[in-house]
């Protein structure tokens, strides 16, 4: 693993790049933190991968959380934000000799992988295939119910027990994410049956929408995988990313 970070809008996107031993150019798997964490939060996918001949990066959002090193803070952080840095360094990696530019796929947790999907309808000719952990398809409508009047949006809203900005609030109620799940390549979404933070329901609906998903259901596991659950899930995206892979 090597420290490797770009730079957005003169603000640097921290990460890490795990690489694996022997010869490139390796498909690639970007992962990405939800809202208020950290790049740790999934690095062990990254270790995993590496070590299955799997190059990934994992990356702070800019102001994604309390605890990232990337710069920023949480009050200029939305999902549009977001959504920028995640091209930002999908532009970065796809320049380096050791990743594979026709194999990148995209991975992240709750609002990673909200996140990942914005990305993937903006940029679909570029992604191999998306796997949204938790995704955190209910942000609109949680948003809704904290800022009820679009016109009186406060300066400031805890969410989640994280202080943000107005930018939040008014990007996630923007757009409908489910307009926006047009990419056209294979999507597999795993979730946990005993979700509260984010209903399985967000993620059964994204299935009927996506032109070529898969749902993989984690039984009794909540909003985040640990222990065994976290190693099937770094099994299954291990993969899928072999199974997608192009050659060339």
């Amino acid at each position: 693993m090597r420290e490797l970070c770009f730079e957005k809008d003169g603000m640097k996107i921290y990460g890490h790049l795990h690489l694996p031993e022997g010869k490139g150019p390796f498909p690639c798997v970007i992962i990405c933190h939800g809202y208020g964490a950290s790049l740790e939060d999934h690095e062990y996918y990254a270790e995993c991968m590496e070590k299955e001949g799997i190059a990934a990066y994992c990356f702070d959002f800019i102001g994604g959380g309390p605890a990232v090193k990337s710069e920023g803070t949480m009050f200029e952080m939305s999902v549009l934000s977001e959504t920028e840095d995640l091209l930002t360094v999908m532009d970065a990696i796809r320049e380096l000799e050791e990743t594979d530019e026709n194999n990148l796929f995209l991975m992240g947790g709750s609002q990673g992988g909200f996140v990942i999907t914005e990305a993937a309808h903006r940029r679909p000719g570029q992604i191999r295939g998306l796997i949204p952990l938790y995704p955190a398809y209910v942000i609109y409508d949680y948003v809704k119910r904290i800022v009820p009047d679009m016109e009186n949006i406060p300066e400031i809203l805890t969410v989640l027990g994280m202080e943000t900005g107005c930018r939040y609030a008014k990007d996630a109620l923007s757009f409908d994410i489910y307009d926006h799940m047009d990419y056209p390549g294979p999507v597999m979404i795993i979730h946990g049956t005993a979700d509260e933070l984010v209903p399985l329901s967000y993620s059964e609906k994204a299935l009927g929408i996506f032109e070529n998903a898969s749902l993989v259901k984690i039984p009794g596991a909540g909003h985040g995988f640990y222990n065994d659950d976290e190693k099937r899930v770094a099994r299954l995206a291990i993969e899928f990313v072999r199974k997608h892979t192009r050659q060339p």
